[in-house]
This record gives C-alpha cells, structure tokens and sequence, in this order.
C-alpha cells in the first residue's frame, strides 16, 4: 500500500496533527515499514499453535465475586456528615 498525501493529510486530520512536509515524508515512510512488520507477521504460520489464554501455568487464584457487608441505606447515611433523606450531599467544588 502505497501513503500519498491525501491519505495522510486525511490520518493527520483525524489524530488532530500538523505536519510539514518533512515530517509528513517521516510518516509514510514509518507508515510503510508498519505495514510490512505486519505483512512479515501474516505469512507465519499458526495454525498448530493454541491461542494463549494466560501468560503462566499458574491456576486462576482470584476468588468469586460474593455481596457481603452491605450497608442499609439508614446506615450509610447515618456516616454521612450531610445527607437528605436518599443521598448524600456535597459542597459544590467546581463553578460552569
């Protein structure tokens, strides 16, 4: 694939850059390159190789997600230093 400049002035439009001349000559050519890394990657041959589900052998060791502890709403708000009758309430910190 060939990077003319309309395709870059249409990626520096997008990624909300400025580029001169140079610096756009820079990029098609990293551009490129990119683009064959990712062309050398197609052509090896993976279809004996399992994906990988996790980086090590090690056994999942996280724990089940269990509701524990709740508070009641009562209670929540019996900590809070200011409250109405459902919520919390805050100073206001920022002026629009």
């Amino acid at each position: 694939m060939q990077f003319n400049d309309s395709l870059i002035s249409k990626l520096e439009g997008l990624a909300k850059l400025k580029f001169d001349e140079t610096e756009r000559v820079k990029i098609g050519q990293d551009l490129e390159k990119i683009l064959q890394m990712v062309s050398t990657l197609e052509r090896i041959d993976t279809d004996h190789i399992a994906p990988l589900v996790y980086l090590n052998e090690a056994p999942d060791s996280t724990r089940a997600d269990e509701v524990q502890g709740q508070l009641t709403k009562k209670e929540a708000l019996a900590n809070a230093p200011q409250h109405n009758d459902d919520f919390i309430t805050i100073p206001k910190v920022i002026d629009l």
